[in-house]
């Protein structure tokens, strides 16, 4: 006759199994970006600026995919030193014209803008928002919040990979 379970030696009494004991391997996708991601999984790491300066420069006539936050506040920041370097360079040499080169960057900030609308399942059309003035701080809060962790119909998560 056997012992209760409570009076059981410890390495008689069966173990609880956690239902799934080893992780299944998961389904691997191409990100928006580029390279290949689990399905389902944010980006491990941010993308460093000059991958997400030459990720915006040359998705600039695209507005298919998504665009990571590290990727699209990268480029942003990189327009508006590039607008700030102009502006300082049109004011010394007194030539104004020279700030209007930064009216080439626009297809690359709407690009970046609308993938990054894209990361959170939104339209891209939601930037026209931004020409009001509440608007524009629905869609600031769109940029700033975490895009969706699957895939949506915009595409699969990006990977932070060039």
């Amino acid at each position: 006759m056997q012992a209760p379970a409570a009076q059981q030696p410890v390495a008689q009494q069966p173990i609880a199994q956690p239902l799934m004991q080893q992780p299944a391997m998961a389904q691997q996708v191409v990100g928006a970006v580029g390279g290949a991601a689990p399905m389902g999984v944010r980006p491990a790491a941010m993308m460093n600026p000059l991958d997400a300066t030459k990720s915006c420069l040359l998705h600039s006539n695209t507005f298919d995919g998504r665009a990571s936050r590290s990727e699209f506040w990268w480029f942003y920041l990189f327009t508006v030193i590039v607008q700030q370097l102009l502006n300082v360079v049109a004011v010394t040499l007194d030539v104004i014209y020279i700030a209007l080169i930064a009216w080439l960057l626009i297809p690359a900030s709407l690009s970046a803008s609308a993938r990054r609308l894209h990361d959170g399942g939104r339209s891209g059309w939601n930037i026209l928002w931004c020409l009001t003035i509440i608007g524009a701080f629905v869609v600031l809060y769109w940029w700033i919040v975490d895009g969706e962790p699957t895939a949506n119909s915009y595409g699969s998560p990006p990977t932070n990979v060039l």
